[in-house]
């Protein structure tokens, strides 16, 4: 969305989650795309509020550390703000204008559909499609970001060594990985209404998407965070204890009854409460498919729980199609993480656009 300068190859895919740095590369191939470095580093508390950031120095260390860990060489980076932190607005445009044009006429007509001071925002746009009800209009997508969401991750990137090229909108950038995922449709993706469920740390997405376009995204703040919070409690453990115990599946015999079946009951429900929004923004009225993603997606069951409490099928993601594995990769840590990266995919893949 928001193009600083021109793309050099390569190019690192970075996600900035509230709790850590994901890193990705991919290079080319004749079949597809190939993985070549993965990097993933812890955040310090605080220093991420509300996807914004806090402390840039602090978010800087650990770009620097999570390019180290994945021994990429690349220079340029392509990082997104989170779709919470951006207006985004359908707006139909003349047919035939060139962008200078468009942008142009954009800019003087922004102040009625930008609820914040011209001077204070980063503006971009997209031409959709021609506009269904006037042959003479088109539908152009306009994005606008204060300033400063842009600038402290330009400012952290900087400081890690980095030079972002882009900066996208985290749930428009899913779309770019989207023809990835369709395969693990049963029947494919095409004229189906799918929905990518990315339970995180501490916040919960999902992208309703239609034939590879979103349709709908909606954000929450819930996700293992809260799981860990409350084994540390039962248990008199630290957080980072806590956290340890939870991921090595150490923890006393009765954690599953106690802790884990509430937690994917309620994050089961928080889905179902998602999907009604979206059945009440919309003329839809079902979902075919759930893709299920993010750190949680690893909880035994999970994609079971919700798929009863929603009875729409649920898949883990799996693997995407066309994704070739380089053979220096850390595959320890591809596993770990895997369905934790899709963002950080979906930005490396911006590269090839």
């Amino acid at each position: 969305m928001f193009n600083l300068r021109r793309k050099k190859k390569p190019i690192l895919g970075i996600d900035i989650s509230s709790t850590a740095v994901k890193v990705l590369q991919l290079s080319n191939t004749a079949n597809g795309y190939c993985v070549d470095h993965i990097g993933v580093t812890p955040l310090p508390d605080g220093c991420i509020s509300e996807k914004i950031i806090t402390d840039v120095e602090a978010v800087a260390t650990s770009i620097k550390s999570a390019v180290q860990q994945s021994r990429s060489k690349a220079k340029h980076c392509i990082m997104a703000i989170a779709g919470s932190n951006v207006v985004s607005k359908v707006i139909t445009m003349p047919k035939g204008l060139s962008d200078a044009e468009l942008e142009a006429q954009i800019s003087v007509e922004a102040d009625q559909h930008i609820p914040h001071p011209l001077n204070e925002v980063n503006i971009d746009f997209n031409v959709l499609a021609s506009n269904d009800q006037q042959v003479d209009k088109v539908d152009v997508l306009l994005a606008a970001s204060k300033t400063e969401n842009i600038t402290t991750r330009v400012t952290a990137a900087e400081l890690a060594g980095l030079q972002p090229v882009i900066i996208d909108v985290e749930a428009y950038a899913i779309e770019t990985i989207y023809p990835l995922l369709a395969h693990q449709v049963p029947g494919g993706g095409d004229n189906k209404t799918i929905g990518i469920l990315d339970i995180g740390a501490t916040m919960t997405s999902l992208n309703i998407m239609r034939n590879g376009k979103t349709i709908y995204t909606r954000e929450q703040d819930f996700g293992g965070s809260q799981l860990t919070a409350q084994i540390m409690r039962a248990y008199d453990l630290s957080y980072a204890e806590a956290g340890y115990a939870k991921k090595h599946q150490q923890l006393p015999a009765n954690y599953a009854d106690k802790l884990l079946t509430p937690f994917k009951q309620t994050a089961a429900q928080q889905c179902n409460r998602f999907l009604q929004f979206f059945y009440s923004a919309s003329q839809h009225t079902a979902v075919d498919h759930i893709i299920l993603a993010g750190g949680c997606a690893l909880i035994p069951g999970l994609d079971h729980t919700i798929q009863n409490e929603l009875q729409i099928p649920v898949t883990g993601i799996g693997p995407l199609e066309k994704i070739t594995l380089s053979s220096t990769l850390d595959q320890d840590l591809l596993e770990r993480e895997y369905s934790s990266l899709l963002l950080a995919f979906s930005l490396a893949l911006r590269a090839f656009e």
